[in-house]
């Protein structure tokens, strides 16, 4: 009698339960907010990457001069009320130029994001698809490129097939397969 009260106690629990569940696939995306949200630090981080991004996709409402409008009588002036983060040696107000330069490093960011994951994943794909010599072979290709510092072979990537927007987009993605 004893057992038999005790499992229908534990039925009558899951059974409990099993209604205050959310449905399944809206559970764990749920969960993870949750602990984003409670991770102060992760909050901030998210905080600064959304504030950062809008502001760079609203840069040409918020700033208030075109970031290449030259003013020679107004350049080096402090920040004023006009000028809310000053102007620099050629008159250009700093403010603008750092909103449209967001949007430059979020294109930039993206974009290299972009290529490592379609490279890396290529690679990975075929090394672990075909295996055997060609695995190993592009194995020991990838522990070449992580064994030279970013910086350098960064450069050096860039000197090899010249400086413009595209290439510093691919030499980047190269860089973080």
């Amino acid at each position: 009698i004893r057992e038999f009260a005790m499992s229908e106690r534990v039925a009558f629990t899951r059974r409990l339960v099993a209604t205050d569940q959310e449905p399944a696939g809206l559970a764990r995306p749920r969960r993870r907010l949750r602990r984003l949200f409670r991770n102060r630090v992760s909050f901030l981080g998210l905080v600064i990457v959304v504030l950062v991004t809008f502001l760079a996709l609203a840069a040409p409402q918020l700033a208030p001069y075109p970031y290449d409008a030259v003013s020679i009588p107004e350049k080096l002036v402090a920040p004023s009320a006009e000028h809310w983060l000053g102007t620099d040696q050629f008159g250009r107000d700093i403010l603008s130029r750092i909103l449209y330069g967001a949007q430059v490093s979020l294109v930039v960011g993206a974009g290299g994001m972009v290529v490592a994951l379609v490279v890396g994943g290529l690679i990975g794909a075929v090394s672990a698809y075909y295996g055997g010599w060609l695995g190993e072979v592009l194995m020991r290709s990838m522990d070449v490129l992580m064994a030279f510092p970013f910086m350098v072979l960064g450069i050096a990537m860039v000197a090899v097939v010249g400086p413009s927007f595209q290439n510093l987009i691919f030499v980047i993605g190269i860089m973080r397969i």
